[in-house]
């Protein structure tokens, strides 16, 4: 019931840092590299750890599907039909 909404979600955090850090590295790519080949590689690694940033931060704000959270917790087959 109220667990969910106050469970600590560690994607979230990490997903916007992801983004920042990202961010960081293609900027720092852009003004600090001169030669088009290494400029291109840090930019292509910095976008690549934007969208690794932005899977997480979209991942994290989906909410799960009620059927999910149910078999989540529900006893395995075998276990139930030992106690009936």
């Amino acid at each position: 019931m109220a667990e969910s909404s106050t469970r600590f979600d560690p994607l979230k955090p990490a997903g916007f840092v992801l983004l920042l850090t990202g961010w960081f590295l293609v900027l720092a790519a852009l003004a600090l590299l001169t030669k088009p080949a290494a400029r291109g590689a840090f930019v292509a690694a910095g976008l690549g750890v934007e969208s690794l940033g932005l899977v997480l931060v979209v991942r994290s704000h989906i909410a799960p599907k009620p059927d999910s959270m149910r078999q989540e917790h529900a006893r395995p087959e075998y276990i139930r039909e030992e106690r009936n």
